[in-house]
């Protein structure tokens, strides 16, 4: 694109019309802001003879081939690769208009931190497991977006299933999407796409979502903050509780030893180890104990 802009900056009248022409059919090049930003490219839309121009530039960067189809009378008519490259951004509009964002979202995240200040600690763990989980099978696994064959085939204009899937294996190959074909369900996956020039219209609208999602982050950060100071405080609780106990332990072993006989005293009952032990004295037992003597 750098070398068409070049090029459009001392462009005017046929040779900007000229230029713009052999950009939309340039492989490649989906985004046309720059291009549009151009005075002498500007001026197109000023003059009537290339004002359809200037509108069909304006088509290829913010709408679809039905748009085109729709005003076909009165703009110039497209060649091959100009038809192919309308109907590979036809397909990243339907895969932006299609998108479903399931994943575990900002606000979500607020919310359940906001909620686990109130949660038992065994029902907590469970719960951030689970989301942990919801999390990781988002980041591992990216969400697909199923469009219709039957859509398809009406907003991109092909007649037939195969000229379909050669137009969508293009579009996959040329990098503007990344999928795969479901002949079976007759359904295209699309699991990402390019992005596309933005108007000023929809300027505003961006600017509300970012203010919402900076919103959201203060929130986020402020919940981090209470959470934080909340374990910091169970964390010198448990750690005085512990201190506690340990000072009662030692207390009891200072206290058992006060009240343990000597052990000099213990000691000296007590045979030391390898002496042998006293012998008692004894009664030796004989028959004239019992008064039996030899009989004469």
């Amino acid at each position: 694109m750098e070398g068409f802009l070049l090029l459009a900056k001392t462009a005017r009248g046929a040779a900007a019309l000229n230029l713009t022409n052999q950009v939309l059919e340039t492989p490649g090049i989906y985004c046309f802001a720059e291009l549009m930003e151009m005075p002498n490219i500007r001026e197109l839309a000023n003059d009537p003879s290339t004002a359809p121009m200037w509108s069909l530039l304006e088509i290829f960067a913010w709408g679809k081939y039905c748009d085109y189809e729709s005003h076909q009378s009165s703009l110039p008519p497209l060649n091959v690769n100009q038809l192919k490259k309308l109907r590979h951004l036809t397909i990243v509009s339907l895969s932006k208009e299609n998108k479903l964002f399931r994943s575990f979202s900002l606000i979500n995240l607020v919310v359940f931190l906001n909620e686990s200040s109130t949660t038992k600690d065994g029902d907590l763990k469970a719960e951030f497991r689970n989301s942990k989980a919801e999390i990781g099978s988002s980041v591992r696994r990216p969400r697909k977006t199923n469009i219709p064959y039957a859509e398809l085939q009406a907003q991109v204009g092909c007649t037939t299933v195969r000229e379909l899937e050669d137009l969508l294996i293009s579009a996959i190959y040329s990098g503007v999407v990344r999928g795969e074909l479901n002949p079976r369900e007759r359904v295209f996956s699309v699991r990402s796409a390019i992005g596309r020039d933005v108007q000023r219209s929809e300027l505003p609208a961006i600017m509300r979502t970012l203010e919402d999602w900076c919103s959201a982050c203060e929130a986020l950060l402020g919940t981090i903050d209470s959470q934080i100071t909340t374990v910091n405080q169970k964390k010198a609780q448990h750690l005085a509780a512990k201190q506690a106990l340990d000072d009662k332990v030692a207390e009891i072993r200072r206290n058992m030893k006060l009240h343990r006989p000597d052990d000099a005293a213990m000691d000296a009952d007590v045979p030391a180890a390898g002496s042998e032990k006293p012998k008692k004295k004894g009664y030796k037992m004989t028959k004239a104990s019992f008064g039996w003597g030899n009989s004469k």
